[in-house]
């Protein structure tokens, strides 16, 4: 679980970060990200339409979290992104989730 003052919490946070961060993709995953911001956070987005069911939607936020949790030294001081499945993955482990998010962060350098 990602610290409250690690996370995005309000809609107009994500909605700034969809509107002007820079987006990177790997594998069926995307993540964009905002420069500029007085503090790191993180936020995370899974839509009902890839996963009706929240116990999956909270499953796959809880799998992305866990992931990005040891990576924050990894992202840019000061950014705020916003995880987000471009395509429902054939299944959700752990390790495939590392894979994809590690992806993104070496794009993001």
């Amino acid at each position: 679980m990602l610290r409250k003052s690690s996370r995005l919490k309000n809609n107009s946070a994500f909605q700034q970060v969809f509107r002007q961060g820079k987006p990177f993709f790997f594998q069926g995953m995307g993540c964009r990200i905002l420069k500029g911001q007085e503090r790191t956070r993180i936020g995370l987005s899974i839509t009902k339409r890839m996963y009706p069911r929240a116990v999956d939607r909270n499953r796959a936020k809880r799998l992305i979290a866990e992931t990005i949790r040891p990576r924050l030294s990894d992202m840019p001081i000061g950014s705020s992104a916003v995880f987000f499945f471009q395509q429902k993955p054939d299944r959700l482990e752990k390790h495939d989730i590392e894979e994809k998010v590690s992806g993104i962060l070496r794009n993001m350098r």
